[in-house]
């Protein structure tokens, strides 16, 4: 049977500090996953071909969505293959 002073012990301070910046840098790629949706929208916007513009908002919308399902793919499509190269 396992003492509870044992387990303690044989959590070092390293260990801590490992699982805490495993535990930062994944809310962080959270963070910025979340935050993309948010700001690319109105960039994408901004970015929209001068014909396009012209055909009204609908065309707009149907622009921005577009690329906004192209680049978060290629977002995806970046983090799995980050993950397999480089690990979990």
């Amino acid at each position: 049977m396992h003492d509870a002073k044992d387990t303690r012990d044989a959590i070092t301070k390293g260990m801590q500090m490992t699982l805490l910046a495993g535990f930062l840098g994944w809310m962080m790629d959270g963070y910025e996953q979340a935050l993309f949706p948010t700001l690319a929208g109105p960039a994408l916007k901004s970015m929209v071909p001068a014909d396009i513009a012209s055909l009204g908002a609908k065309a707009i919308n149907g622009w921005v969505g577009n690329w906004m399902g192209i680049i978060t793919a290629a977002f995806l499509v970046g983090a799995a293959l980050g993950g397999a190269a480089f690990g979990w």
